[in-house]
């Protein structure tokens, strides 16, 4: 939303791909924070945001469809 701040004390790196496989124990992404609970909400919304399947999923085309 328009009226949240960003915290550049909080970020990620290393991000998966789209459809990307893992392995049990394997880290999803980096998390950098400065204070122990930023980490900790960081790593909830990230876990929070991804869907665990057995099979691959597909990705979606960049563009959908031309207006026009």
């Amino acid at each position: 939303r328009g009226s949240d701040t960003i915290d550049p004390a909080v970020g990620l790196s290393e991000l998966p791909a789209i459809g990307e496989e893992f392995e049990p124990g394997q880290p999803v992404c980096r998390v950098h924070a400065a204070r122990e609970g930023d980490w900790q909400a960081a790593e909830a919304r990230v876990l929070g945001a991804i869907t665990w399947a057995d099979e691959p999923c597909h990705q979606r085309p960049v563009i959908l469809d031309r207006v026009g």
